[in-house]
This record gives structure tokens, C-alpha cells and sequence, in this order.
């Protein structure tokens, strides 16, 4: 009786250990992009997988900007492709600050992309996500959502985002944000999946000129 008392609290604890040892590890990240955008200028962030580019966690580590390989796999993060190398984090970069993907970068050129001068609220905008869990990919493209960008009138997602978790840790997950702090929020803090007409939209936390 004693352990089946015991063990949803054992749950329960490892459950919120592992949240914060995620947003720990997001937070890390989400600083290191920071940084490297501060001083690049504020304009030039790492490049992403997308048109074959070099993982954007390569990019910070290999400038000095992050040591610790660790703090790319959330521990409640069971995906398969772990055991086969194919999934490479559990935190993918937000496409919009891509420099080379549209609609503010160029597509299949690096060097261009979102100024942070541009964000329009950088404490609201998501830089950094948690990945689903059947992606493999270093980032993800909330442009393809319904229609918050300007050149996507209705996603090929649909208007439901499924590229990132909804729920990972409780009825959250961890996010960081464009001015270098990361906090756990439900999905609906972040998006508004009720129209696909980007023009009533009244939350997107995600693309960095659209102001909530």
C-alpha cells in the first residue's frame, strides 16, 4: 500500500525535474544564440539545416558560445531517433530568424535574415521550441501555420501546428524567447489556432514583426 502511495509522487517529482533540467537546457541555448547575435552585429544568426545548411548548434558551438552537448536532448524527450542518430535536439531554432528562409531571410543564401533591432517584441517571440517528437530537424517553421506570414495564405500544416509538442511537461512546454529568457507556457499562451486570416489574428508569438 506504502509503494502505491509512494510512486505518483516519485512520478510526479521526476516529471518536474526533468521540466527544469529542460528549461534549463533551453534557456542555455537560447542565451548562446543571443550572443552570438549581439555580436554579429545583431543581425547574422546561425545558419539551420534547411537547404543543407550546418545545424544551427554547430554553428554556437563551434564559435565558443556553447560547450555542453548535453543540453540538446530534454530528459523527458523519448523519441526513437536517438537510438539511430537521426534526431539531433529536442530544441528547434524558430524558421523565422533563419538567413535563409523567407519571407526575412533569403532563401538558399546565408547572410541575411531578422535583425533582433527588428523583433518587435522580443520578450514575446519565440526563438527557441520543443521539437515533436516524430521530427528530426534542427529547426522549425511556424510561417507555414494558417497564414502568419505574409506569403503563405493557408499552411501546408494546415492551420493546426503539429511541428513542435503542445504538452511536454504538464500542460506546457519550454520556450525561449528573442531577449534571452525562457519560460514553460501552455501552447494556446503562444498561438491562436481559432482563424486562418493572419490579418484577425490577435497572438503569434512566433513570427518577430507581428505585435501582440
Amino acid at each position: 500500500m506504502l509503494v502505491g502511495i509512494l510512486l505518483p509522487a516519485l512520478g510526479s517529482a521526476q516529471q518536474a525535474a526533468w521540466a527544469t533540467q529542460s528549461l534549463s537546457n533551453i534557456r542555455q541555448l537560447g542565451q548562446s544564440i543571443y550572443s552570438f547575435a549581439a555580436n554579429s552585429s545583431n543581425y547574422v544568426f546561425p545558419t539551420t539545416q534547411m537547404y543543407n545548411g550546418t545545424p544551427y548548434f554547430e554553428v554556437i558551438t563551434a564559435s565558443g558560445y556553447e560547450q555542453n552537448s548535453l543540453i540538446h536532448r530534454c530528459p523527458n524527450d523519448e523519441a526513437p531517433g536517438w537510438d539511430t542518430n537521426t534526431r539531433i535536439t529536442s530544441y528547434p531554432l524558430n524558421g523565422y530568424f533563419a538567413p535563409n528562409h523567407d519571407p526575412y531571410g533569403q532563401p538558399g543564401q546565408a547572410g541575411s535574415g531578422i535583425n533582433l533591432g527588428q523583433v518587435s517584441q522580443p520578450n514575446r517571440t519565440i526563438m527557441i521550441a520543443e521539437i515533436a517528437e516524430y521530427r528530426d530537424a534542427d529547426h522549425f517553421m511556424p510561417m507555414y501555420w494558417g497564414a502568419t506570414g505574409s506569403i503563405h495564405p493557408r499552411g501546408m500544416m494546415g492551420n493546426i501546428p503539429r511541428m513542435i509538442v503542445r504538452k511536454r511537461h504538464g500542460q506546457g512546454a519550454n520556450y525561449a524567447f528573442a531577449d534571452g529568457h525562457a519560460n514553460l507556457h501552455p501552447f494556446t499562451d503562444t498561438w491562436n489556432d481559432a482563424t486562418t486570416d493572419a490579418s484577425t489574428r490577435l497572438l503569434d508569438w512566433y513570427d518577430p514583426k507581428f505585435d501582440n
